[in-house]
C-alpha cells in the first residue's frame, strides 16, 4: 500500500472516530443548555438509578430527587411518577426507594406513582408514560448527562416532556459521559 493512500485510510478512520465521539456529545450538550432554560411542569417523572445493597441511594440518583425537589419549590407538582424497577443487586424497587426518599422530604404519598418494572430509559418511559395525565406538562428529571438519550425516548413513546437535568456526581462525569455517547449511538441504530 502506498504512503499517500496509509495516509488517506488513517485520516479517514479519524474524521470518522471524531464524528462518532463529538455528535453525541453535541447532543448532550444541548440538551443540558435547553434543560437550563426550563419551564414549568405540574407533572414530574423521575427517572432510577442504582440503589445500593444497603439500600441508600446512589449520589446520581440522590441528585435527582433533589432537583425534582427543588424544582417543586418553584413550581407546584400535582403527581410525581418514580420510574425504575429493581435490579438483581438491589434490595428494593427504585421506584420504592425514590418514593421513600421523597415521603421524607415532605411529598404526599397520595402524589406519588410508582413504576417498578422498567430495567431501562426506554422501558421508563414505556412503562410510565400510562401514568402522564393527558393534560399534564410533563418534566422529566435525570441527570445531566443522561438528558438527551431520555428525551429522545420520551419522544418515541409520545410524550413531549421539559427535560430537568440534575447536576452529575464529578466522580463519575467521565465514565458517565463517555457511557452515554455509546448509549445514545444505540438509542438511535438499535432500539
Amino acid at each position: 500500500m502506498n504512503r499517500m493512500k496509509k495516509k488517506w485510510i488513517a485520516f479517514s478512520l479519524l474524521t470518522c472516530s471524531c464524528f462518532v465521539a463529538l455528535f453525541p456529545l453535541v447532543r448532550i450538550e444541548l440538551e443540558k443548555k435547553k434543560s437550563a432554560a426550563s419551564g414549568e411542569a405540574n407533572v414530574l417523572l423521575v427517572l432510577g438509578a442504582q440503589v445500593r445493597p444497603d439500600g441508600s441511594l446512589s449520589k446520581s440518583l440522590r441528585a435527582r430527587l433533589d432537583e425534582a425537589l427543588r424544582y417543586s419549590e418553584t413550581y407546584p407538582i400535582d403527581r410525581w411518577i418514580v420510574s425504575g424497577g429493581q435490579g438483581s443487586d438491589e434490595p428494593i424497587a427504585e421506584a420504592d426507594a425514590m418514593a421513600l426518599y421523597l415521603i421524607e422530604r415532605g411529598v404526599p404519598n397520595e402524589r406519588i406513582v410508582r413504576e417498578r418494572e422498567s430495567t431501562s430509559t426506554l422501558e421508563n418511559m414505556e412503562k410510565s408514560a400510562p401514568f402522564v395525565p393527558s393534560d399534564a406538562r410533563l418534566g422529566v428529571v435525570t441527570n445531566d448527562f443522561h438528558l438527551a438519550r431520555s428525551h429522545y425516548y420520551a419522544k418515541r413513546v409520545g410524550l413531549s416532556p421539559l427535560m430537568i437535568g440534575a447536576p452529575t456526581p464529578d466522580a463519575i462525569r467521565l465514565q458517565a459521559t463517555v457511557r452515554e455517547i455509546a448509549a445514545l449511538w444505540k438509542a438511535w441504530l438499535v432500539d
